[in-house]
């Protein structure tokens, strides 16, 4: 069937779809995997066996037949020496018997036995080898058993490549024993190692690269009839990350957003989350049916949302072009409001530029306490800079989560931030947050400028303390802007007032790349 997009796209999904004969592998293997899987004992065992046994079977069968030459080549020199001897017990006749007296019949049967006890040995060692290779082979018979009956064994070899290399040759290997999860393992697990790839970049990246990645969604859109919600959700991030998401036809898009849809009841936070995040970053256009769907889900598991998960919703809504009516938006707020202080500084920052694109804005003791939580990531990006030189942080803490949070960074200038993969779990929610206390890492460049500039649009007057804070913050981050974010930053500052002749490096900085 000939497809009306070209073959070099690194899509494989739009590239490279599946043959007849492949597709039935993949089908057949599904239906072997319907069971439940077993063999936890069985991975820890088989992961080990699998990295050796392929170049084990390969060194073995190469020394046989070294072996084997080895063989022939004795029996060749054997066969020469016997007409060597020959010819000199004909000569020999001829020549006058006090020449050499006795000395061709004593060197005779010792050269001789020596034929006899080499080839003996190099016999011994070909029975020994081709002895091992069986049970080489026996062992690889073994791993194909297992991974038809425990498709567990096969999920955790993938979630082992430490590369692509070695994630392509896993596929290449045991393409007929992949399923569904593990198709969507595979790629998930792709975007993992290789990171973030902007479209732009595709072309760049290696060519055994780019044809894993043409085989895997290749594959992925065949099983979109067999994934559940999380393979749907962890492909479709997949794809965002790795760039492919521009080069997917409508088509498959339709095919990819109509499954999730269907799959939604059984959808958790997080996948919703991440769908709706990766799929607003491609540009995917969704109907208006399938943004309801969305908001009524996303609603009816509020209470199970962790706080990123709210955050990364509530940016990708206008990502979406959903605006969403006043009361979801109201009880939305309200969950992020309660959970304001299990915030890091790239989410705080993503709550402000989402909601300056809902056109929302916090007022009251809202906007009081989310002012305080970004002073304190403000302060703690100081403290940071400061230790950094030798100087002695400050003993500032917040209440809030006693989890670990790190601050992130936005690719360009008011843009997303790239959300990575969480472990699947059942997710709660404290409800007294501010009660902990976080590990405060500060702002990263972008973060700040997106936090600035959402403060800016709003229009709100800060008190001296908070303006030197964000002062202060702006001198360690001025080396890390690019110069639209420094646009951007001197902009801000300005609309909120913040007294830059008191620095003059600061404004210097500004000024110049602002040229």
């Amino acid at each position: 069937m000939n497809l009306p997009y070209p073959t070099q796209v690194v899509c494989g999904a739009a590239a490279a779809p599946l043959t007849q004969s492949q597709r039935s592998l993949i089908q057949t293997a599904i239906q072997r995997s319907q069971g439940q899987q077993q063999g936890t004992n069985a991975q820890q065992q088989v992961s080990l066996q699998d990295a050796q046994l392929r170049t084990s079977m390969l060194q073995l069968q190469r020394l046989v037949a070294q072996t084997e030459g080895n063989a022939k080549l004795s029996r060749q020199q054997q066969q020469g020496s016997q007409v060597h001897h020959a010819t000199a017990r004909q000569s020999s006749s001829s020549a006058p018997a006090a020449a050499l007296p006795g000395t061709f019949e004593e060197q005779q049967p010792k050269a001789a036995a020596a034929d006899v006890q080499q080839q003996q040995q190099l016999l011994q060692q070909q029975i020994l080898l081709r002895q091992l290779l069986q049970q080489q082979q026996v062992r690889q018979r073994r791993l194909q058993l297992q991974l038809r009956s425990e498709p567990a064994v096969l999920t955790s070899l993938v979630k082992r490549c430490h590369s692509w290399q070695h994630l392509q040759h896993l596929f290449n290997t045991y393409t007929q024993h992949f399923n569904a999860v593990h198709v969507s393992a595979a790629l998930t697990h792709l975007a993992q190692i290789q990171g973030p790839i902007s479209p732009l970049e595709l072309d760049q990246q290696p060519n055994g690269l780019k044809q894993l990645m043409r085989e895997l969604t290749s594959a992925a859109a065949a099983c979109i009839p067999d994934y559940g919600a999380r393979q749907l959700a962890n492909t479709i991030w997949a794809i965002s990350k790795l760039g492919c998401g521009s080069k997917v036809p409508r088509r498959l898009r339709n095919g990819y957003l109509t499954a999730f849809m269907q799959k939604l009841p059984g959808a958790a936070p997080q996948h919703i989350s991440n769908v709706a995040l990766a799929v607003g970053n491609m540009g995917w256009g969704t109907s208006t049916v399938w943004q309801q769907n969305l908001l009524q889900a996303a609603e009816s598991k509020r209470q199970f949302f962790k706080p990123q998960e709210l955050v990364s919703l509530l940016y990708a809504l206008p990502l979406l072009n959903v605006q969403p009516a006043q009361p979801w938006l109201s009880t939305w707020l309200d969950a992020c409001y309660s959970s304001l202080y299990h915030f890091n500084s790239q989410e705080l920052a993503m709550l402000g530029v989402g909601l300056v694109r809902l056109k929302q804005q916090l007022s009251g003791q809202q906007l009081a306490e989310y002012l305080h939580a970004v002073q304190l990531q403000l302060d703690a990006t100081v403290d940071i800079a400061q230790h950094s030189h030798g100087s002695r942080p400050s003993t500032r803490t917040a209440p809030s989560t006693g989890s670990s949070c790190s601050g992130g960074d936005a690719q360009q200038d008011l843009q997303q931030p790239t959300q990575e993969s969480q472990q699947q779990q059942q997710p709660t929610v404290s409800q007294d947050s501010r009660l902990q206390r976080p590990h405060l890492a500060g702002f990263q460049a972008q973060g700040l400028v997106n936090i600035l500039w959402a403060l800016a649009v709003w229009g709100v007057k800060l008190e001296p303390s908070w303006q030197a804070s964000s002062l202060a913050c702006t001198k360690q981050m001025l080396g890390s802007c690019t110069a639209k974010g420094l646009s951007t930053l001197l902009w801000a500052l300005t609309k909120l007032q913040v007294n830059l002749g008191s620095v003059s490096s600061c404004t210097g900085a500004i000024a110049c790349c602002t040229m």
